[in-house]
């Protein structure tokens, strides 16, 4: 029944390599591969900073550069981290980079279902039926957290081996899904009458697109051939079968109060299914072997069809007794080992030190010690140490700081102690403020427009504080400086910050400190 197919394709992957075009990292996350594209933008394979995989989407520039987009975007966001359902990917965070939106959702090895119907065609029946009862008990726990998805679609279907999964909701008044419909990237947006007329998605608004979605799966193109004209024409489901074609027709009502319930499609699902024994998997072999097992941080043969990710190059432990200080700026042994991995500037876990003594400013990229014709590392000379309102400052990326942990800056490089009260600054238990230890530091803020220099943070008017809200620093660019009673000085910023909701309260920042005491004292390494 439905629409015949050549066979499957067992060798296409999900994942395809990055060009060019593709960045390489966002906001401390490694990209691995790309996954595909979605109505906000290109949807990689990456790396948090923490290790763990992620799909990360990353908004079109076009898009980004709407009037009124940033407002929305982070406001959206922010509501979708909020939401736990049963079979909905949650957002783990959101950020800006520059000019960069991004947003990170958690990663399942599965498989998106337009790309399970272009590399096998149409689907089972009763495949197609799991499918539909499955995402209608998930679209119903997504209801039940107040949210509406408004953007259905085969590419936020994903087929795991456990059972579908939903991605893409909550953001549909961002991605503007009608004005998206004829874009052909990311597939047609499944639009329902009541979108097309230019009203907001409700509930039966997924029930809608949930039928579109069942008709895709069984036969293999969407039932209307324009999503413009979806209030007029009625949908083409000569090639349903039969124990389809009450659920696909009832969902694809126009008016929304006369469609089905989510409950009465699981139960239609059920009553049209076979009624042999299921199997212990509800996809077909062909469609199992379609999806890759879920990728390590070192990619390799866990990731077929990714690039291989940089190794993670673990920060250098804690120092004990006296400060550590340096006799060259220049990450002599970090780097040193970065080179040698091919590691460029975010270490993943730990941080990156990017700045020597040669005058790169901010962000920039350190160089790693020259090699002696043995291979081992040699140090050059150092170069006079320039003024310390000139001083750029050592630079380290991608620092995790974990609700209820503080950042050590006394020692060189920094470290985060899993104590609260154990460092200069940190972020609160509740992951709702930076803080500074009464006794080591106090906060500022810089203005706005400020270049990321020493200058700016003596310079920072306002009161000397003891926390700063995380809400009060933007994801991507928001500073603070931390003062130390020793005279050090620290800028600080926010790279990313998890959803308020997750259950894991952290951010990822860079800190570049600037040592203004014992600049030349002996290294104890």
């Amino acid at each position: 029944m439905g629409a015949s197919h050549s066979g499957p394709d067992v060798t296409r992957r999900p994942f395809r390599a990055t060009t060019a075009d593709d960045p390489a990292m966002v906001s401390g996350h490694r990209i691995g591969g790309r996954l595909g594209t979605s109505a906000l933008g290109g949807v990689y394979l990456a790396h948090a900073p923490g290790g763990q995989p992620v799909a990360l989407t990353v908004v079109h520039p076009e898009l980004a550069a709407a009037e009124g987009f940033a407002a929305r975007f982070h406001r959206d966001a922010q509501e979708a981290g909020r939401i736990r359902a049963p079979g909905v990917l949650p957002v783990l965070g959101s950020g800006q980079e520059g000019g960069r939106y991004w947003i990170a959702t958690a990663y399942v090895p599965a498989l998106p279902l337009d790309a399970a119907v272009d590399g096998q065609g149409p689907l089972p029946t009763r495949v197609v039926l799991r499918l539909v009862a499955g995402l209608a008990e998930t679209l119903q726990a997504l209801h039940n957290t107040g949210a509406v998805h408004g953007d259905l679609r085969p590419a936020h279907v994903l087929l795991a081996p456990d059972g579908p999964k939903v991605t893409g909701y909550g953001l549909a008044a961002v991605a503007d899904p009608a004005a998206d419909a004829r874009q052909d990237r990311q597939g047609p947006a499944f639009l329902a009458p009541e979108q097309v007329a230019g009203r907001p998605p409700v509930p039966a608004t997924d029930v809608f697109a949930l039928g579109q979605v069942a008709a895709y799966a069984s036969i293999g193109r969407p039932p209307f051939a324009d999503p413009a004209r979806v209030p007029q024409d009625e949908p083409d489901l000569n090639e349903l079968p039969g124990e389809l074609r009450e659920i696909v027709t009832r969902c694809l009502i126009k008016e929304p109060g006369l469609r089905p319930s989510l409950a009465q499609v699981t139960a239609m699902c059920g009553q049209a299914a076979p009624a042999a024994p299921r199997p212990d998997t509800w996809l077909p072999p062909s469609l199992l072997a379609m999806i890759p097992p879920t990728p390590s941080p070192g990619g390799g043969p866990g990731a077929p069809g990714v690039p291989p990710v940089p190794p993670v190059v673990p920060p250098p432990a804690p120092g004990h007794g006296k400060p550590r200080r340096r006799v060259v700026r220049g990450a002599v042994g970090v780097l040193a080992v970065a080179a040698a991995v091919g590691v460029g500037v975010a270490l993943v876990g730990g941080f990156s030190r990017s700045s020597d003594a040669r005058g790169k400013g901010f962000g920039a990229t350190a160089t790693a010690p020259a090699a002696s014709p043995s291979g081992v590392p040699t140090t050059a000379p150092a170069s006079p140490a320039p003024s310390p309102a000139a001083d750029p400052g050592d630079t380290y990326q991608g620092l995790r700081l974990p609700a209820g942990s503080a950042v050590v800056l006394r020692d060189d490089p920094p470290f985060v102690h899993p104590d609260v009260t154990g460092g200069s600054f940190g972020l609160t238990p509740r992951g709702d403020a930076f803080f500074a230890e009464p006794h080591e530091a106090w906060l500022s803020v810089p203005a706005p427009g400020l270049p990321s220099t020493l200058d700016s943070c003596r310079t920072a008017g306002g009161p000397q504080l003891t926390s700063v809200p995380r809400q009060s620093l933007a994801p991507g660019d928001g500073r603070m400086c931390v003062h130390m009673i020793d005279g050090t000085v620290a800028l600080v910023t926010l790279r990313q910050v998890s959803a308020p909701a997750a259950p894991e309260q952290f951010a990822v920042i860079d800190v570049t400190v600037w040592r203004l005491l014992d600049q030349s004292a002996e290294s104890d390494l």
